[in-house]
């Protein structure tokens, strides 16, 4: 690494105990593009926030120009000359592309701090290396998502360009639109900024990148030719080892060999269910009673979008969903409530816990109609119906009453699985319901969930955890852009077999 414009020395990090990064070397020269791949959970993303101040290590140390640096923010690596293009941006859409290049770094010219309205040389500058400097004064907002790419490409630019970090920049961007990109990305290596190229893209990588760093675990693996076809570079993301361990083997064969109810028949079908925005069309499934079936796929395979229209959050261009042979209309939230479709994510404080309720009326949130008679709320109807669902989901609390937040993740996610039986759903659907859950909460949930398909559910899994997945579920359907590519069933659901579905390597042994 001698010779680096920033590098990342024997860095570790950990969450809650458990480590995302385990005494990580790893760094870029002036003009070099590297890219870095790895499973979910491989700790791409925790290094690249270290390397960018969004995290601080726990040990080790980031050098710039082969000098230690303490960064305390974003901001504080910015200026150093270290900028992040993301999939999702985090411009302003109401300023202008100009003052977003600027935010923060704005002109003063007195001590009053009153702001100078000429723009700097260098914004301009940076727009122009990207195109943009005739959108000056256009509203972020109002330009393309290609566009605003390269706005935060740009505002990095503005302040000196010794590392450009790219996490999945082209996830939202159409071929055309990724060209443009692939074409900028060249230029600023040939200028000789360095670059981090992070994608799940395989196949954009001998484009970009002159060497690549493999990421399994919480470690560097391997350092690969960008030529290794993409096949062989998911046997090293997966590894040897990318099998359940033994004691996970061992209870997913007892999950499996649950008591299933009589009836298996088709509980939920899913028949050419397409979006408006293409993130997925003509989608086919069907889950039996009893039946725990998951969608997995990358960042840019349609499933979050797809779990959002069969839970009600996001409403389908064409298609149909059924439950047991009728046909439901699921235009809300609470219409797939009604329709009999039960929803829970693992994004806790976005999409879970309301932070003054307590854990009680978290509990029969969504089932305020059956304890309530004129709009009145029966208090002893309530308790009665949060303490059967809390008991039932064994959620651990000194009271009903007391705050859901002054709960354990692993419990917060169980009252919330509580307060989605209580409105009696017929198919469950879970959205990397463990995040954030300890061991011993994750164990319980998928207990849980086994329990809920003997007495005849039927559950829609997602996972960011694909040993979650092998470990869970019965079969799984594999998305690639949109279309379901690959269905697995229970006798070759492994880690591997996943990962190479996922990557579109159908024919990887």
């Amino acid at each position: 690494m001698t010779g680096s414009a920033v590098a990342a020395r024997g860095v570790s990090k950990a969450f809650n105990g458990v480590l995302a990064l385990r005494d990580v070397s790893f760094g870029v020269a002036p003009g070099e593009a590297r890219g870095l791949i790895g499973e979910n959970g491989a700790g791409k993303s925790t290094l690249i926030k270290i390397l960018s101040g969004a995290l601080r290590p726990d040990s080790g140390t980031v050098e710039v120009a082969g000098e230690p640096v303490h960064f305390t923010s974003p901001h504080g690596a910015l200026e150093q000359g270290i900028g992040t293009v993301h999939q999702r941006n985090f411009l302003v859409p109401s300023l202008t592309v100009l003052e977003n290049v600027e935010l923060g770094y704005e002109r003063q010219r007195t001590p009053l701090g009153w702001l100078d309205r000429r723009p700097r040389e260098g914004s301009v500058e940076a727009l122009a290396f990207v195109g943009l400097e005739h959108r000056l004064q256009t509203p972020v907002g109002a330009i393309s998502l290609a566009d605003r790419q390269l706005v935060a490409i740009a505002r990095a630019l503005s302040r000196g360009s010794r590392l450009m970090i790219f996490d999945e920049p082209t996830a939202v961007l159409s071929p055309v639109e990724s060209a443009y990109m692939f074409d900028v990305i060249e230029r600023l290596r040939a200028a000789g900024t360095a670059l981090i190229y992070v994608t799940h893209r395989l196949e954009e990588l001998p484009r970009v990148a002159a060497a690549i760093t493999v990421m399994r675990d919480g470690e560097i693996v391997a350092d690969a030719d960008p030529s290794l076809p993409a096949r062989d570079l998911v046997e090293l993301m997966a590894g040897h080892d990318a099998v359940v361990h033994e004691d996970a083997q061992r209870a997913a064969a007892q999950r499996r060999a649950r008591s299933r109810p009589a009836d298996t028949s088709p509980l939920l079908t899913v028949n050419g269910l397409s979006d408006r925005d293409g993130a997925f069309r003509d989608v086919d499934f069907a889950l039996g009673r009893g039946d725990i079936v998951s969608l997995v796929g990358l960042p840019d395979s349609g499933v979050t979008q797809l779990v959002a229209a069969i839970s009600g959050a996001r409403r389908p261009h064409a298609g149909e969903i059924r439950i047991d042979g009728r046909r439901v209309s699921v235009r809300s939230p609470r219409g797939a409530i009604r329709s009999g479709i039960g929803y829970v994510s693992g994004d806790r404080g976005q999409k879970g816990v309301i932070p003054n309720f307590s854990v009680r009326r978290t509990a029969t949130l969504s089932s305020l109609d059956r304890v309530s008679r004129f709009s009145v709320i029966g208090p002893a109807a309530d308790a009665r119906l949060a303490s059967r669902f809390l008991e039932q989901c064994q959620v651990r609390a000194a009271s009903s009453g007391m705050s859901i937040t002054a709960l354990s993740g692993g419990n917060q996610q169980k009252a919330l699985v509580a307060r989605m039986l209580a409105a009696e759903p017929r198919v469950l659907v879970f959205e990397d319901p463990t995040a954030g859950v300890d061991v011993a909460g994750r164990e319980a949930l998928y207990d849980l969930v086994a329990a809920c398909c003997e007495r005849g559910h039927a559950v829609l899994w997602t996972s960011s955890d694909l040993r979650e997945v092998t470990t869970v579920c019965d079969r799984a359907l594999v998305l690639w852009r949109g279309t379901v590519v690959r269905e697995i069933d229970r006798d070759d659901l492994t880690v591997r077999a996943l990962m190479s579905a996922q990557f579109n390597q159908t024919d990887t042994p």
